[in-house]
This record gives C-alpha cells, sequence and structure tokens, in this order.
C-alpha cells in the first residue's frame, strides 16, 4: 500500500521526547483499501535504561473503524557477545497458543501453553507463535529477556490495553522480538466467523484509544 503523504517524524535533538505521526486520508486507491479516515501518534520517551512509547490512535472519519494495533521491536540474542542464544532466558506471561496454520495464520483453535510462564532457557527452539489468555495485573503484562552470560535483562513491558503476544525468535538470526497486540493477528476475519476473545475493537470516531509500551533495560 502506497501511502499519499509520508509519516511525519519529529524529534527533539538533545531531549528526550521523538514524535512520529501518521495520517491515512481516505482518498483515491487508499479508500478502496482502507476507507476510514485515521491517525496515529507516537511519542517517545527515553530516560536513562528505559524507552517508553505513548501511542494515541484516532478515528477522523464519522462511522466506527475497526481498530487493532501492535509493536514488533528486535532485540539482539544474545544481548551481547558475551553470551549465547541457548542459554539465554525468556518469560512470556501467558497460559494459551492459538492454532496455527502453516502461514502463521491462526485457526481459531486455543491450545495450553504453560511452559515460558516462569524464565526458562531458549536452547534452540524457534518461535513464531501467538500467545494469548495473558496474565494481565494491574499495570499490564511484560515478557523478559535475561543473558546470564552478558549480565543483563530486557523487560518489555505493555499496559492492559495490550492483552495478546506474539513471539518471533528464528533460528537463523541472532534476534528475538516480544510484540505486545491489542488483538490476535487476523483479529477482523477470526471476529467475523464468531471466534471469541479475539480483541476486535470498534475505534468511535471522536473517542482516541490510548496505550503504552515500555521497554526497560537493566544489569543482573
Amino acid at each position: 500500500m502506497t501511502l499519499p503523504d509520508p509519516p511525519r517524524i519529529l524529534v527533539i535533538r538533545g531531549g528526550a521526547i521523538g514524535d512520529f505521526i501518521l495520517t491515512l486520508p481516505a482518498l483515491g486507491a487508499l479508500r478502496e483499501r482502507w476507507p476510514w479516515p485515521c491517525k496515529l501518534t507516537a511519542t517517545y520517551r527515553l530516560q536513562g535504561l528505559s524507552l517508553a512509547m505513548d501511542a494515541v490512535a484516532e478515528n477522523l472519519g464519522k462511522e466506527p473503524m475497526p481498530f487493532g494495533f501492535g509493536v514488533h521491536p528486535y532485540h539482539p540474542l544474545p544481548l551481547t557477545p558475551a553470551g549465547a542464544r541457548g542459554r539465554c532466558q525468556i518469560r512470556i506471561p501467558c497460559r494459551e497458543q492459538l492454532e496455527l496454520t502453516p502461514d502463521c495464520i491462526p485457526t481459531g483453535k486455543r491450545v495450553p501453553s504453560l511452559e515460558w510462564l516462569q524464565l526458562r532457557a531458549l536452547g534452540e527452539t524457534y518461535l513464531d507463535n501467538v500467545f494469548t489468555a495473558t496474565e494481565l495485573d494491574e499495570r499490564g503484562s511484560a515478557c523478559v529477556l535475561r543473558d546470564p552470560d552478558s549480565k543483563y535483562e530486557v523487560t518489555m513491558h505493555a499496559d492492559r490495553r495490550f492483552a495478546h503476544w506474539v513471539v518471533y525468535a528464528p533460528q537463523k538470526r541472532s534476534v528475538i522480538c516480544f510484540e505486545p497486540y491489542t488483538c490476535v493477528t487476523d483479529a477482523f476475519n477470526l471476529h467475523a466467523r464468531g471466534v471469541p476473545d479475539t480483541g476486535f475493537a470498534l475505534l468511535e470516531p471522536s473517542q482516541p484509544w490510548r496505550g503504552t509500551v515500555t521497554m526497560r533495560v537493566a544489569r543482573l
């Protein structure tokens, strides 16, 4: 999809604020793919070893707009050359996964997934999974990457508006992604089929959605 105008990025150098603003007008060929005019503003705040993103989504039209939002930051695996992928430990705060097709599209069926509720070594495990039934507290939930050899730990925290996670850890790339989402992959189609608890939502005009994701680095 080609955007009629590029996203606007505002950076205050030397400070701790960066704004990313994307506006999608419902015009021309774009309207055929996404007929709702909307706006996304992401503000980044860097403080010490913590990076926070405050996102605001707005429906600029006159009708309810189907809505879902997520981010997928990459982390090096291991965190430094002193570590090893197999010895890195991860925690995923979810009790279920969605069964996937070979193309990684959810079928709608849920299966138990308790093995990552406590920190455990990744080993040679390949992950490209959609996790749900997230254990949420009053602040939300968090995935954790701990590198015992490098003596660092990364915590990816998302507020309660993000009730699902996708975790990607390929075997042939030295990365891992903890991806908080407000909905599961393909939530619009699953919802249309009557599958419950997908996170499908409608964003009403003049009622902005707000969410916060924070990444923290700590020394062990």
